[in-house]
């Protein structure tokens, strides 16, 4: 679901840019989560792209493309526990509709965008008055 959503995200703005995690609920247990379910998804992918024994030819059609053109089970649910242990860290319900986390993600970005905005005129005001800031000032 986060992958058509990331999708929709690019087309609607057309830039990428790195999108804000939720500072204040990034626990080590939900960065331990969103790690093992990645390590998970791209261990199942690997074997899935280079298993034990596949002829030249074979490997030849185990592309990531082909891969996600398929959509098996396990990939699917792979994807499933990633995007739980994303949506844990921006304490977002698990029924959320793919309108909804781009809503979500807009919102997020409109925030993060802002608070770059007030540092970048603080630290503009600084150098005119001749003040140092120091980083939590900002």
């Amino acid at each position: 679901m986060l992958l058509s959503v990331y999708k929709k995200w690019l087309y609607v703005t057309s830039v990428l840019r790195a999108l804000p995690l939720a500072a204040r609920s990034l626990t080590q247990p939900l960065v331990e989560a969103i790690a093992e379910a990645a390590r998970r998804l791209d261990d199942l992918r690997r074997n899935w792209l280079n298993p034990d024994g596949a002829s030249e030819s074979e490997l030849k059609k185990r592309t990531l493309t082909n891969l996600y053109n398929e959509r098996p089970t396990w990939l699917k649910g792979a994807h499933e526990k990633l995007d739980l242990a994303v949506f844990a860290v921006y304490e977002w319900s698990q029924d959320l509709q793919e309108d909804e986390i781009l809503v979500g993600l807009m919102a997020l970005n409109k925030e993060r965008e802002d608070r770059t905005r007030r540092v970048i005129i603080q630290a503009s005001l600084s150098i005119v008055l001749g003040r140092v800031m120091r980083v939590g000032d900002m």
